[in-house]
């Protein structure tokens, strides 16, 4: 494939530039807690890669939680941002080779793309903090989509 067929490259946020799922578990472990609502650790499989909407919803649900739309989200993105804004992660939050990918294709003046299910201030904390806003032109999070990835229109927006 030629260059000048590439319009953009696409890169994922969690698990794919920055280690932080571990850190949302905690973050929806503590969440849960601060609402009363136990979940066992085997239960969180489920909620890997989905959006935080979905994840409140089936919670509300299966454990017949009392609770606002947005109110247990608001709390585990709160508790998120401490853990992985503390001093202790800075720099410390990429996968492997993440910079080295992002960095080749940027050198190469490719247009590049962040699309995330997560929030717009995470998002833009771990970029901070691991020294790699200056690589997207573009940044996709969930807050931004109607219908969060893997939907289509979540990348295809115009």
């Amino acid at each position: 494939m030629q260059k000048e067929n590439i319009k953009a490259i696409l890169f994922d946020s969690d698990g794919t530039l920055f280690q932080s799922e571990k850190y949302h578990l905690t973050a929806w472990a503590q969440a849960l807690k601060n609402f009363n609502i136990k979940v066992e650790p085997e239960s969180y499989r489920k909620y890997i890669c989905k959006s935080e909407k979905w994840i409140e919803s089936d919670i509300k649900k299966q454990y017949n939680a009392n609770f606002n739309d947005g109110d247990l989200i608001k709390e585990k993105d709160k508790i998120f941002l401490e853990i992985f804004g503390s001093q202790e992660l800075k720099g410390k939050g990429l996968m492997p080779y993440a910079r080295e990918s992002v960095d080749f294709f940027w050198n190469k003046s490719f247009l590049l793309a962040l699309c995330t299910n997560g929030g717009k201030n995470e998002t833009l904390l771990k970029l901070k903090n691991n020294d790699m806003e200056k690589y997207f032109n573009i940044i996709i999070t969930a807050e931004d989509v109607q219908s969060p990835k893997p939907a289509p229109k979540s990348i295809l927006r115009q």
